[in-house]
């Protein structure tokens, strides 16, 4: 999706962004595969993944 910004600028500024803060999808996995884990009693409703080291 990163490679559609058709403004140069937006799309360098992103990409840093993304370089900087970026999760990779193998870290996503984990978060879901923790989910699927979960005893059969147990249910996750909602994941919020983000980076540790982000500024917001």
């Amino acid at each position: 999706m990163l490679d559609t910004i058709s403004h140069k600028a937006s799309a360098d500024n992103t990409h840093a962004m993304y370089r900087q803060y970026g999760i990779s999808a193998d870290r996503v996995a984990e978060v879901v595969a923790f989910a699927i884990d979960l005893p059969d009693d147990t249910t996750v409703n909602e994941f919020k993944v983000g980076p540790a080291n982000r500024p917001w």
